[in-house]
């Protein structure tokens, strides 16, 4: 009898059990292990150990396709983590594992409320693992239901993130099921791009379990998409080699199943039912109703196709009693179509009819399904769009801003500079008419001299005359909207709101306006009663905003 484990030793095993490349099988020594630490966490009262146990349970259960079994942990992972209330990325895992049970036993409403909780925000706050984790997921969830072109937009966003998960090993998970709901949606062509970009990617090949997947959706392009049966043989072939090379037995066994599919859809009925009827491949399927319910199908259309109705018979009464066979659009239109090929060959045309019309509204509904997710699709990426230019304008006012602001502050210092240029000449003016005062000298040469500081300042009144005119052209736009909002204000007032706007100080505006700080005063007080202000409104501020 082993020791029993202690907590530490319990999260280590844990840690080690869950970084294998394929969970372990139902009497393996890792399969022991984790037990151990199960039963160990739950005698020594562990309940964060347990919880994590058995959701490694679950994930090995869901990886084998036993649903049944994994049921009692998952639903004792869920309440430890609800009584907890705080083991977020437990209960993460928690969530997405409840949706794929859900999905597997047609409970697809209680999925589909279950996938909203991510689709509201939660799913973009996840990194690396959990968020591809959750998009493939909801996405398979949604090609379950039928919704296919959902699924292909939940893919995508998961796509869109490439740059943030192309170092995980757990990325071409996600980028398989991109490149089948691709397929899915019947663009052909760009799956087959992008299963062969998979296969181009090095990554891949360190999963065996994805490289046989990916050879198997290929298979299945090939059959469907192009009628083409050698390379649907040759990939299904590949696949079936990886899965046994590896002893990946469930994978193996799904193969052979969608091995049979193909070839029903490639009308090589012979060949198909055997690949149906294998006892493995409908093993791994039996606890899924709505992959149970398509080979069961495929079974009854071969059947009918080779001169055997009475065996496909018995097949369409199974189907008409299980409860959520129907609930796939897709197998309801092969189910009424089989029933009604069957009539036919019993020579019962009334019940032969009833069955095509059966078959006829389950193609309508399926028509007008496919309308509503085609519709919103595109109202989604008008909605994208219209996302993408509100970003792009957004972007472009802040580079448009900060370019006026840039320029704001090169007219500022120009302006100080011309300020400063004009004060230094007044003041070498009068300081030479200190100086021609106390000199000894004749009339014409005072006269001279003063001309001479006279010209001086004049062609410094030029150049600023120049820039008053580049400054009076730049705030053209801040007069019209003031004098819009503020029509009762004065040409001079106008201007000088734009330069209290621009950051000049009172100072700085009765120099360049060659008045004192005073009157500036002054009409500072006429602007904030002209306006409106209150007392505790800030004028420069308030002009800024309206004119920056």
């Amino acid at each position: 009898m082993p020791n029993k484990l202690s907590s530490k030793k319990i999260d280590d095993t844990l840690q080690r059990l869950n970084t294998l490349q394929y969970p372990p099988i139902e009497g393996s020594k890792e399969y022991n292990e984790l037990l151990q630490c199960y039963d160990d966490a739950r005698k020594r009262g562990y309940k964060k150990g347990r919880a994590a146990a058995a959701g490694t349970i679950c994930r090995m259960y869901i990886q084998h396709r036993q649903f049944t079994k994994l049921l009692p942990y998952l639903q004792e992972m869920k309440t430890l983590c609800e009584e907890n209330g705080t083991w977020h990325d437990m209960y993460f895992d928690c969530l997405l594992m409840s949706i794929e049970t859900d999905c597997t036993f047609g409970k697809f409403d209680q999925a589909v409320e279950t996938a909203n909780i991510f689709l509201s925000g939660l799913i973009q706050s996840q990194k690396g693992f959990r968020a591809i984790n959750a998009y493939v997921v909801i996405g398979n969830l949604y090609q379950m239901r039928g919704w296919h072109i959902r699924a292909m937009r939940i893919f995508h966003q998961g796509m869109v993130r490439k740059n943030e998960f192309i170092d995980l090993q757990v990325f071409s998970g996600l980028w398989i099921n991109y490149a089948f709901s691709l397929y899915c949606v019947k663009q052909y062509d760009s799956a087959l791009q992008e299963f062969n970009s998979l296969l181009e990617s090095k990554d891949i090949f360190h999963s065996p379990h994805l490289l046989a997947h990916c050879h198997l959706m290929l298979s299945q392009v090939y059959a469907v998409g192009f009628g083409n049966y050698k390379k649907c043989i040759e990939h299904t072939d590949t696949s079936l080699q990886i899965s046994r090379a590896h002893g990946i037995h469930a994978v193996e066994a799904f193969m052979l199943a969608a091995h049979g599919l193909n070839l029903t859809k490639l009308k090589r009925y012979d060949e198909a039912l055997p690949a149906l009827q294998n006892k493995k491949a409908l093993q791994v399927v039996i606890d899924n109703p709505v992959e149970y319910a398509e080979l069961l199908n495929a079974q009854a259309e071969c059947l009918l196709h080779l001169g055997k109705p009475k065996e496909a018979w018995k097949i369409l009464t199974e189907l008409a009693k299980m409860p959520n066979q129907s609930d796939i659009i897709a197998n309801k239109i092969k189910y009424n179509e089989n029933s009604a090929m069957y009539y036919r060959l019993m020579g019962n045309e009334k019940a032969m009819d009833k069955a095509y019309e059966l078959r006829n509204k389950a193609q309508e509904e399926s028509s007008k399904i496919e309308f509503a997710m085609q519709l919103e699709q595109v109202n989604a990426m008008m909605e994208l769009d219209k996302k993408k230019y509100e970003v792009e304008m957004h972007k472009l006012k802040q580079e448009n801003m900060q370019h006026e602001l840039d320029h704001e502050r090169q007219e500022k210092e120009l302006l100080k500079t011309a300020i400063d240029q004009r004060n230094t000449l007044i003041n070498e003016f009068q300081l030479a008419i200190k100086k021609i005062e106390k000199a000894d000298m004749k009339r014409t040469e005072i006269f001279q001299a003063l001309n001479a500081k006279i010209m001086s300042v004049k062609n410094s009144n030029a150049e600023l005359s120049e820039y008053d005119l580049r400054y009076n052209d730049k705030y053209k736009k801040h007069s019209r909207l003031l004098l819009e909002k503020y029509p009762q204000l004065s040409s001079s007032e106008v201007k000088i709101a734009s330069m209290l706007a621009s950051g000049l100080t009172n100072k700085e505006i009765a120099s360049m306006s060659l008045t004192t700080t005073r009157n500036i005063e002054n009409h500072r007080l006429q602007l904030r009663k002209k306006m409106k202000l209150k007392q505790r409104d800030d004028l420069v501020k308030t002009l800024t905003i309206l004119l920056l």
